[in-house]
């Protein structure tokens, strides 16, 4: 598969948009609320939501385009989830995201340390 992503940059109240060929990529910093920063990738089959202070959300995009049945804690589905966090840290690091730029964030992508995923050495 070619990976090709487009970001956009979304802050306060507005809606996150996207590209419009998968797999899409977009950013949203909220402060609305408070602190809540999200980075997300979507293909045609899934679409993976990274809540940097909240718990990730992975959907399954042929059967559930209304978003509404959250799978990240699927621990079957934990091969998925770490190739799409895996695309989109690369993705973050070539736009220069500071987001990714430390240890604790790239912990989150490229080694499942989200405490809400299931991992190989860590069967929840």
């Amino acid at each position: 598969d070619t990976v090709q992503f487009t970001a956009t940059k979304v802050f306060n109240s507005q809606r996150p948009r996207c590209s419009t060929s998968p797999p899409y990529s977009s950013t949203y910093n909220g402060q609305q609320f408070g602190l809540f920063t999200q980075r997300m990738i979507r293909t045609a089959e899934w679409k993976y939501i990274w809540n940097t202070t909240d718990i990730d959300e992975l959907y399954d995009m042929q059967n559930d385009p209304g978003e509404l049945n959250n799978l990240i804690r699927n621990k079957e589905l934990l091969p998925v989830v770490t190739e799409l966090r895996k695309k989109l840290y690369d993705y973050l690091k070539t736009m220069n995201d500071p987001l990714v730029n430390n240890e604790w964030m790239q912990n989150q992508l490229l080694n499942n340390g989200k405490i809400e995923t299931y991992s190989v050495e860590n069967k929840l």
